[in-house]
């Protein structure tokens, strides 16, 4: 779990300084000019796709980039099938109380709070494992949840810091 939220924190940084940092350049090089092209709300909404991949971070295959790595991934606990995009997408949710994941893992290793609310665990990666087969419209529904969920956080965000909603 601390490699994923690492590996993330730093694609998530990535990202984000790929986006902004072309922006942060023409403002620097126009500096006599008051040229704020994202401002607060563009920053936010930013931000928002930022935490939606990091939502789903599992979707492939049930296996983020340090699952990859650690050879893991995200199965449903009835079945042991692969876990769905969906359930992936509900699983990581709980993600930004990670520091209280952190410690439930350490007493169940397996399934933290997000797993045992989408139904999932985290097992060795078995190539022999049967996929279930996952379609087009599973990966935009999970990606879906993510961006509606962070929309409306990010909303909740802008209303009670009392920035204008374009």
């Amino acid at each position: 779990m601390l490699v994923d939220h690492f590996a993330m924190t730093f694609l998530s940084a990535l990202g984000a300084m790929l986006i902004i940092a072309p922006f942060a350049l023409i403002q620097n090089l126009m500096n006599d000019i008051e040229l704020n092209v994202l401002g607060l709300s563009g920053n936010i909404f930013f931000m928002g796709l930022i935490f939606s991949l990091y939502y789903n971070k599992d979707i492939l295959n049930g296996r983020s980039v340090a699952k990859r790595l650690l050879r893991l991934q995200v199965v449903d606990n009835k079945s042991n099938l692969v876990a769905t995009p969906a359930q992936c997408v509900m699983r990581s949710l709980t993600l930004p109380m990670w520091p209280v994941e952190v410690l439930v893992t350490l007493f169940s290793p397996t399934r933290r709070i997000g797993d045992r609310i989408a139904g999932t665990r985290v097992v060795s990666f078995d190539p022999e494992r049967r996929d279930p087969p996952v379609g087009k419209t599973q990966y935009a529904i999970a990606i879906l949840i993510s961006l509606a969920i962070v929309t409306l956080t990010m909303g909740l965000v802008q209303i009670m810091i009392g920035v204008p909603i374009p």
